[in-house]
């Protein structure tokens, strides 16, 4: 027989597991995608389906295939708690940006993920929003970590500009063990096939790091795969991974964006850690599970 404090405990977990799932479903999500040389048809397909995993389904979608689709969008970002740029193209327009950056600056959510900090090229608005992303060597500065996770800034000019080593797992070191976002996730562990982004390059405005990596990455220093942002009265969580799909179908990739998400929208996170997030030694990849 069950003893009385094992019932109340199960009792109380399933409590909050509901106010969780409860929160999560109320969470306004809008993915900006399309116009872009990822499989970010089958990605954002993925994504979606993992998400129901922490009950976040109040998502909408615009599909743009340029700046001029963007531009015609007619929605309003304040309807919504989170914006999550999954969009590549060399420019965006200047008015949908400014729509956009001023969503942020007045308390918005951002999250830029993965090819959503490739595009833009000089359009400073918003690579102020986002700290840094993938730029060529003559643009912005450029921020790497030695092995103790000090920072490493080149100024334009100095040094490369952003790459990848061939798409391979890798491990991520998370750094920060307090933020929201990354403070039950543990020290080391695996992605699945992904582009590890390093030499990204921006402003670099008071970001701040949450996670690395720094297999065949030059020198061996490690390059930021996580970072968060406060611009203005609004947050922005940065993720590097999840080129395609083995990558967005790592549970460690989706954890970090469900998490990352409800931080930019909340400030805090309340999703349940999946008892199958990889280890040290192995990635994991499927649907994320919860005992």
């Amino acid at each position: 027989m069950r003893s009385l404090r094992n019932i109340v405990a199960a009792g109380v977990l399933s409590l909050v597991m509901a106010v969780t799932a409860l929160a999560a479903e109320s969470m306004r999500v809008l993915f900006i995608t399309g116009a872009d040389g990822h499989p970010w048809r089958e990605n954002m397909e993925i994504i979606a389906g993992h998400l129901e995993a922490w009950d976040i389904t109040n998502i909408d979608r615009k599909i743009v295939g340029g700046p001029d689709e963007w531009a015609d969008w007619e929605g309003d970002y304040r309807d919504y708690d989170v914006i999550v740029v999954m969009y590549y193209q060399p420019r965006a327009g200047e008015e949908s940006l400014e729509k956009l950056e001023a969503y942020v600056r007045e308390g918005g959510g951002l999250v830029g993920l993965h090819s959503g900090i490739a595009g833009f090229n000089g359009q400073e608005l918003y690579d102020n929003m986002i700290g840094m992303g993938w730029r060529g060597a003559n643009y912005g500065k450029s921020l790497m970590m030695t092995e103790d996770f000090e920072p490493i800034v080149r100024e334009a000019g100095e040094g490369r500009g952003s790459a990848h080593p061939p798409i391979q797992e890798f491990a991520v070191q998370t750094i920060d063990r307090e933020h929201p976002i990354t403070r039950r996730l543990p020290e080391v562990w695996m992605q699945s096939r992904d582009e590890l982004y390093y030499n990204m390059r921006g402003p670099i405005n008071d970001i701040h790091v949450l996670a690395t990596a720094n297999r065949d990455v030059p020198g061996g220093e490690n390059a930021p795969q996580l970072w968060v942002h406060q611009y203005g009265e609004g947050r922005v969580f940065v993720t590097t991974l999840g080129h395609y799909q083995p990558s967005v179908d790592s549970v460690g990739f989706m954890t970090t964006l469900a998490f990352g998400m409800e931080w930019a929208a909340t400030g805090d996170v309340t999703l349940p850690m999946p008892a199958n997030f990889p280890t040290a030694e192995e990635s994991s990849r499927g649907t994320p599970e919860f005992e």
